[in-house]
């Protein structure tokens, strides 16, 4: 059904794109940053392996914490200091209604199960190494610290800032289809770093992309988005 007719936010698309840009930005600062000043800290009888090794492992939290970080400054500026409103009213992170929470996840982590299932008649180049699949050599600490970090931080995050701020946004000029495909291919492209150029992952991404600018669009609310995107990362953690 057609989704009804709701008011379009005050913030305009630069600057959602803007807290977007902060967000994306601050990952290879901050990764390039952190790298060179723990690279300098490390021991010198390491050998370069060993060196890599230890950095990697308190590179990626350190890169995600900061990022993070810079992406709900962004929010909190745009809504709060920019245009007085409050961050769950702004988000539409109130109470959720029409969607229900299990079947939403499970909706999500049935796509992901689609995009496994694509991944075994296509699987992926050799060289397309993975660095989540990195971090969770290190042990149960890595997992456990990968599940707050994919399961729970990055889903509230991209859903504030691409179905949040920018989709709305986008609203306000066209109508959905244009205005979601144009947060899809935006929200690809940032995750194409971690993906390369494998083309299942990115149609993976694309759809679960649409999707999650339909229930936005659909409920009012950004939280089926939320439950959706954790779901759909569960799964891939699994």
């Amino acid at each position: 059904r057609r989704p009804p007719a709701r008011p379009f936010p005050p913030w305009r698309v630069w600057e959602a794109l803007l807290a977007v840009g902060l967000f994306s930005a601050s990952q290879p600062l901050a990764s390039l940053g952190s790298s060179a000043l723990l690279s300098a800290t490390l021991a010198p009888e390491l050998t370069r392996a060993q060196a890599e090794h230890e950095l990697f492992k308190i590179v990626l939290p350190l890169v995600i914490v900061i990022s993070h970080g810079v992406g709900w400054f962004a929010v909190y500026w745009l809504l709060v200091r920019r245009h007085g409103l409050g961050l769950l009213a702004g988000l539409r992170l109130q109470r959720l209604r029409r969607f229900r929470v299990g079947r939403v996840f499970v909706a999500g982590m049935s796509l992901q199960i689609v995009g496994v299932v694509l991944g075994a008649f296509f699987p992926p180049p050799d060289e397309l190494a993975s660095p989540m699949l990195r971090f969770i050599a290190y042990g149960r600490w890595a997992v456990a610290l990968l599940f707050l970090m994919a399961v729970v931080m990055a889903p509230f995050l991209e859903e504030a800032l691409f179905r949040g701020l920018l989709l709305p946004a986008l609203r306000r000029r066209l109508g959905f289809v244009p205005a979601a495909l144009l947060v899809t291919l935006l929200f690809a492209a940032l995750h194409a770093v971690q993906t390369g150029g494998y083309l299942p992952a990115l149609v993976a991404i694309a759809v679960t992309g649409y999707l999650l600018a339909w229930l936005r669009e659909a409920s009012g609310s950004l939280w089926p988005a939320v439950i959706f995107h954790m779901g759909f990362n569960f799964t891939a953690l699994l």
